[in-house]
């Protein structure tokens, strides 16, 4: 027997296993194609808005904002600006864009939102981008009805660039008016407002 034997017995073999192979995988392919769903059954079912995306459409509009900034430290004043907020759904009602502009410390102040419900986590979540970061800001929380109060969580950066977790509260008075507090940890690493929007809705 040549040593070559092995060789092309070797071969043989595993021409002949990718034989059988692709005649099994055109078989396997052709039978799905006989199961495959045809024609309206190919439709896919969209997913549609909930009670917690009606609550998020409440958002849509334009409003105008009162900011107060803390950034000035403990028994400093606040530092008072002014903004507006745009608040869009987009088709299919599951998301919204947020697109805000004022100023902060006397500079122009543009931010970009999206929000949503996450029916999986059972959780509000959404992204924030503006002019001052390069970093995307990622958030998620709850909503108390009773209350009319949604409590988020937001992992971002600091004025410093360190990645420190944020604490948001939203509080509706009415369909019209509505306020938003930033907390963040201070040196003593309990949780200082940052921040407060109070805004109305313009009509």
């Amino acid at each position: 027997m040549s040593w070559k034997c092995p060789l092309v017995a070797a071969s043989v073999l595993a021409v002949s296993s990718f034989a059988v192979g692709a005649g099994y995988a055109i078989s396997t392919l052709q039978d799905y194609g006989k199961k495959a769903p045809q024609g309206d059954e190919m439709k896919m079912e969209m997913p549609k808005p909930g009670p917690e995306h009606a609550k998020m459409a409440k958002s849509v509009g334009t409003w105008d904002a009162e900011v107060e900034s803390m950034m000035g430290g403990p028994g400093a004043p606040p530092m008072k600006s002014k903004g507006s907020e745009i608040v869009k759904a987009l088709p299919g009602g599951l998301w919204l864009t947020s697109d805000f502009q004022g100023e902060f410390a006397g500079m122009p102040f543009h931010g970009h939102g999206i929000h949503g419900y996450d029916t999986l986590k059972k959780k509000y979540v959404g992204a924030w981008v503006d002019n001052m970061v390069t970093s995307l800001a990622t958030m998620e929380g709850t909503f108390d009805e009773a209350t009319k109060t949604g409590t988020f969580f937001m992992e971002g950066p600091d004025m410093t660039g360190k990645v420190v977790r944020h604490r948001m509260v939203e509080k509706w008075a009415d369909d019209d008016n509505r306020t938003f507090e930033m907390f963040s940890p201070g040196p003593d690493g309990k949780d200082a407002m940052g921040m407060r929007i109070t805004y109305k809705r313009r009509k």
